[in-house]
């Protein structure tokens, strides 16, 4: 009868812990090994499945502190050489590794992009470094897109000028504008400029260069050029034959705004038919 018991009771017991061993619910331990590709799906998507792990550094270079990850994991990291040195510190406990891995390249603005079987790691990139091709892409186009609008402005300008060359020009105008001419030359003597040219004479008198030389064309038969040598030639000639005037004819020629002496000898006879020395040998004294 006590053996009977005895039976009875073992046999109760085996039961009772068969039914505890398939009540308890089977927990999988995490798998030995993650795949590069996992590796990244697993830190986008924020499903963590590595062994916990424990990893603290302090002063450490990045590359060091992933050579440890890379010991845990037995994937293979390319670090970018700009990042290898960089001196970092902190603690981690107790998280899966692939999370532990997730944080601390968050926490130094690094990120991992799968290159074949190898993960590279590298610094994330600042919004000025993603935009700046763009930035220098549109500085280009505004300054391409200015230098055609400066240039079709200077063409329009030019065009506008030609069809103003071609155009007649007012004769109340270009009489007023001849006063104002011969003003310069018998009041102010602007002659006597050596560095006297077209433009420069027309910046005084705020009008074009094509208009003044068309004015003195129009008006008084000859070109501005000529224009100015007459009045140069004619103020020679007085001083050449002024007596008490013992100046030589280089310094007559520079006062009256030749350069030269050469330059004005040709000139002169030009207008003359003489040389300056013959004309004050040949004509008399003025008194």
């Amino acid at each position: 009868m006590k053996q009977k018991i005895r039976i009875l009771i073992c046999f109760l017991l085996l039961l009772l812990i068969n039914l505890e061993i398939k009540g308890e619910e089977k927990i999988p331990s995490p798998p030995e090994f993650i795949t590069p590709e996992q590796l990244i799906r697993n830190m986008q998507t924020d499903h963590y499945i590595g062994k916990p792990i424990s990893i603290q550094y302090f002063q450490e270079d990045i590359y060091n502190v992933l050579m440890q990850f890379s010991k845990f994991s037995g994937i293979s990291f390319y670090i970018d050489s700009n990042i290898k040195e960089i001196k970092i510190s902190g603690i981690i406990a107790n998280i899966p590794w692939d999370h532990a891995l997730d944080v601390f390249l968050y926490h130094n603005d690094l990120e991992a992009v799968l290159e074949g079987e190898i993960i590279r790691v590298k610094k994330i990139k600042s919004l000025l470094e993603i935009l700046l091709p763009y930035l220098i892409i549109l500085l280009v186009i505004i300054i391409l897109v200015g230098v055609i609008l400066i240039k079709r402005k200077k063409s329009d300008r030019k065009m506008k000028d030609k069809i103003n060359r071609n155009g007649p020009i007012n004769p109340i105008y270009a009489s007023e504008c001849l006063k104002r001419v011969i003003n310069l030359l018998e009041s102010k003597k602007i002659y006597r400029d050596e560095t006297l040219s077209l433009k420069k004479m027309a910046k005084m008198l705020s009008i074009p260069p094509y208009q003044l030389s068309i004015i003195i064309n129009e008006k008084m038969d000859m070109s501005w050029s000529q224009l100015i040598n007459t009045y140069r030639i004619d103020e020679a000639k007085k001083l050449l034959l002024e007596p008490k005037n013992k100046k030589k004819i280089l310094d007559i020629a520079l006062s009256v705004g030749f350069n030269n002496k050469t330059h004005f000898n040709k000139i002169f006879k030009e207008y003359t038919n003489q040389t300056p020395s013959q004309f004050r040998d040949n004509n008399p004294k003025i008194e």
